[in-house]
């Protein structure tokens, strides 16, 4: 079976219990942290790793935080897009390469309490490049004020030394 199709299989109960489990476990921890942000990635799990970052972002909302994904992996965008429904073209570079303010990326999605920023298609390398030029980790920070949880999703980085200031 694909890995395509294999997403398309409902998940058990064990499975949601643990994707709130971890909804949970994401809610308290970032209550009474300034760093309100959360890293999904997975080297080999790329759709597994986008189905967990997307449920426990939706069981979030449900529980009333106000959730922001930026989603790092321009591959990973129309998987996405399946679950939000935002329509958002990939637009972090081309938003600060105008504006300092990395919130006139945000995009709205059908869920009101769920917003999204993806990322252009790009070769990592630029990616790693244009992530530190643009400083996109300071840029999130005003954002906490506005959202109870940041969730960064990045998949398959083989240069995780920026990620190490996250």
């Amino acid at each position: 079976m694909s890995e395509s199709e294999e997403r398309l299989i409902d998940f058990d109960e064990d499975i949601i219990n643990k994707l709130y489990d971890t909804a949970i476990a994401i809610r308290n921890e970032n209550h009474d942290n300034p760093n309100n942000k959360t890293l999904f990635s997975s080297v080999d799990q790329r759709m597994a790793t986008v189905d967990a970052a997307m449920h426990i972002a939706y069981i979030l909302t449900e529980l009333k935080d106000k959730v922001l994904v930026v989603n790092l992996d321009s591959s990973s965008t129309g998987s996405i897009e399946e679950y939000i429904h935002s329509k958002a073209k990939p637009n972090l570079f081309s938003t600060l390469r105008i504006s300092m303010f990395l919130s006139e990326a945000i995009n709205q999605t059908k869920y009101e309490k769920l917003d999204i920023i993806h990322v252009e298609e790009m070769p990592e390398n630029e990616l790693m490049d244009k992530f530190s030029q643009y400083n996109v980790l300071s840029k999130l920070s005003p954002l906490k004020n506005y959202y109870d949880h940041i969730l960064l999703s990045v998949l398959n980085f083989k240069n995780w030394k920026i990620m190490a200031q996250f």
